[in-house]
């Protein structure tokens, strides 16, 4: 499990971007402009470091396709991020988790009401930019593994008033080198799946 917190140039992408899917389930009952927003913005980072991100918003209704496509594929390809209230064994100067091993993961959880309040500290930030970074941080150690953390960058495991500074202009990025193992990483599991034989149904 890898936690982050706070703390008192990708290259470019090519026309074949690999594509991931995320899955977004939204428990803390965020606002949904600021989750979209907040994609948006992770998105534009994963874009900078050549990968592409296909959003899927968990939660709605039973008749949204969203819904269903959440129903049926999360547990069987993507990655899937929960955004909840708050840890319950963690301290509130803990923003998120991801849950991985030594090279990759699935899972990770965000926590709305330390980032918010981490706006509130600093009024000059707008809340979205910040739940986007964190949001990128945390799905970039899904993919980069548990040793992911870096002196710069968003990946870095502590971030002062000038990483705030950065995530306001949008300047927070994967390095080359963090992007193009994600890059490998998403072609090598879509691989993967493409190889895998196709799942029976049974009952028991």
């Amino acid at each position: 499990m890898v936690g982050w917190s706070l703390l008192a140039r990708a290259g470019e992408p090519t026309k074949d971007n690999p594509q991931v899917t995320v899955f977004v389930n939204d428990s803390a009952s965020a606002p949904e402009r600021i989750v979209l927003a907040a994609e948006q913005n992770a998105g534009r980072v994963f874009h900078q470091a050549g990968v592409e991100v296909e959003w899927m918003n968990c939660g709605a209704q039973d008749g949204n396709r969203s819904h269903t496509q959440c129903r049926d594929n999360m547990m069987s390809s993507g990655l899937v991020v929960r955004i909840i209230p708050h840890a319950r064994t963690l301290g509130d100067d803990i923003f998120g988790v991801s849950f991985v091993d030594h090279d990759s993961g699935t899972y990770a959880d965000l926590f709305f009401e330390p980032i918010e309040q981490l706006h509130q500290q600093n009024r000059d930030i707008s809340l979205a930019p910040i739940l986007g970074d964190v949001l990128a941080h945390e799905l970039g150690h899904l993919l980069l593994g548990s040793n992911a953390h870096s002196r710069d960058g968003i990946m870095q495991p502590h971030w002062t008033r000038e990483q705030l500074r950065r995530v306001a202009m949008g300047q927070m990025r994967f390095s080359k080198e963090q992007a193009a193992r994600m890059r490998m990483r998403i072609a090598s599991s879509q691989i993967e799946h493409q190889n895998s034989p196709p799942l029976e149904a049974s009952n028991r």
